[in-house]
């Protein structure tokens, strides 16, 4: 681990958005940005700011009398400072998600936390064949327990609307971003049902004529899979070590079948 410090003037920011715009200027091609504000541990930090990007992270660390730059190659040394690990107000990150025939679809994900709960997630997305410019939201009802799910295009309009009941928030399982049908198109895979063995999943495939997305069609529970040219391959799981492998094929762009299944046991 490589550590430098150096004191700096204390800034003072108006709001999220210039915080933001102060750390992508000292990382431009940065990949993550967390924000911690309003921090009451025994520290004596009382705000701390970081940027990740091309293996270097950059800390804004700022107690009530003294401000300082810190650089490392370690890129959670917040563990350290913090005496209570609380939770960042905001976390952005930028992913790059890998589709077949060499695009990338850039998502561009802001968390937002209040009183160290996750209360929403937003997306810009832009698929990298066509170039289609969507933005997306997840939001947790704390009270109901339901997760919310809103897709809009680029004019505002409404594409998708899916709402599932869930334990608690986790906005990595709910929602995900990948070329499930090696299209050259990012999908979405959408937490429908959460179970004690298996999750279900629901797939919703990029139709690029429609300019919009379609459920895929599957008798199968879509629990755990993973993606290969024509196929998915995906487990469920009957107890804790054993459970069966299913062999997913494309009927056409939006259907799966199953054409085979086998039982696996697991040491």
């Amino acid at each position: 681990m490589s550590i430098t410090i150096r004191a700096i003037k204390k800034q003072d920011f108006l709001n999220t958005e210039n915080i933001i715009s102060y750390l992508s200027d000292m990382s431009p091609d940065y990949e993550k940005i967390r924000i911690y504000n309003n921090i009451t541990d025994d520290s004596g930090i009382i705000s701390l700011y970081s940027v990740t990007g091309s293996g270097l992270t950059n800390y804004v660390v700022c107690y009530r009398d003294a401000c300082y730059l810190v650089e490392s190659d370690y890129s959670i040394l917040e563990v350290y400072l913090f005496k209570n690990n609380p939770t960042a107000n905001y976390v952005v990150n930028k992913l790059k998600i890998e589709c077949a025939n060499s695009f990338t679809t850039n998502v561009n994900q802001t968390i937002y936390y209040n009183k160290n709960k996750f209360e929403k997630a937003k997306y810009n997305i832009t698929q990298g064949k066509g170039g289609t410019k969507y933005s997306a939201e997840l939001s947790f009802d704390n009270k109901e327990y339901i997760n919310n799910f809103t897709l809009k295009n680029e004019k505002g309009e409404n594409l998708l609307t899916l709402t599932t009941e869930a334990s608690g928030s986790n906005e990595d399982i709910a929602i995900k971003f990948l070329d499930v049908n090696m299209d050259g198109y990012a999908d979405i895979q959408f937490l429908e049902e959460e179970g004690t063995m298996n999750n279900r999943y629901a797939l919703y495939v990029w139709d690029d004529s429609a300019k919009n997305f379609v459920k895929v069609k599957c008798d199968e529970m879509l629990s755990y899979f993973e993606v290969h040219d024509g196929y998915l391959q995906n487990w469920q799981k009957e107890s804790a070590n054993s459970g069966v492998i299913q062999k997913l094929v494309w009927k056409n762009k939006n259907t799966l079948i199953k054409e085979s299944e086998e039982q696996y046991q697991a040491n």
